[in-house]
């Protein structure tokens, strides 16, 4: 059971990365009302966080909640067009800092015949 339905460290990578797409699209567009559909999102996220936060999985515990609080904290203010770009900076390099990071298997290299 979980709070925000994300079981394994995919399911987060999977969330992060949709919260990252509405980044990209603030990004692109740098108007205020695009700016205000992430930072909603991000709240909303911060406000079930808060409101049950004992239902967390593990993998939410770890990275999705932490991803989510940061960003919202460092989110810029919609009245200040000049907090705009930094605060998307922070936000994406919040998000990104805390995605679950995909493990890559080394093969055994052979190196004698």
């Amino acid at each position: 059971m979980s709070l925000f339905g994300i079981e394994s460290e995919d399911d987060c990578r999977k969330e992060i990365d949709a919260l990252l797409e509405l980044h990209d699209a603030a990004r692109r567009a740098m108007n205020k009302e695009t700016i205000a559909v992430l930072k909603s999102e991000l709240g909303r996220h911060c406000k079930r966080g808060r409101s049950a936060p004992e239902k967390m999985s593990s993998v939410e515990q770890r990275y999705f909640w932490p991803a989510v609080k940061e960003a919202r904290a460092v989110a810029p203010n919609l009245g200040s067009r000049k907090t705009w770009s930094g605060g998307l900076d922070e936000i994406e390099h919040k998000l990104r800092s805390n995605r679950p990071r995909l493990e890559t298997v080394r093969k055994a290299t052979r190196w004698w015949w």
